[in-house]
């Protein structure tokens, strides 16, 4: 039906599994695989993202010390830090807002 190649399928299923937004299952008494999106994949997605801020902000500020805050390099990655700790900040009030909308992952 998607009209590609067996080999394709196959490179995409292998990338999107390394990504952990699908995993292989087994239904019992059969040899067939299966790739299944686990239900809460984008709040994961969200929640890994979230940490990769941290670590941004991190480097930032390491960055800033090593060009020197007072330059204009400095300047940006400062803002840049405040940006993602921002975002930081906010995402954990985003997830639990809409939890308490009875919504899951």
């Amino acid at each position: 039906q998607l009209q590609i190649s067996p080999a394709a399928v196959s490179g995409a299923v292998r990338y999107l599994t390394g990504l952990r937004l699908v995993h292989k299952e087994r239904v019992p008494g059969s040899r067939r695989e299966y790739y299944r999106m686990p239900a809460d994949i984008w709040h994961q997605v969200m929640t890994m993202q979230s940490q990769v801020l941290v670590r941004w902000t991190m480097l930032l500020k390491e960055g800033m010390d090593l060009v020197g805050r007072d330059t204009a390099a400095g300047e940006r990655m400062a803002d840049h830090a405040a940006y993602f700790e921002f975002l930081t900040t906010e995402m954990p009030v985003l997830f639990a807002r809409w939890e308490a909308m009875g919504r899951s992952g």
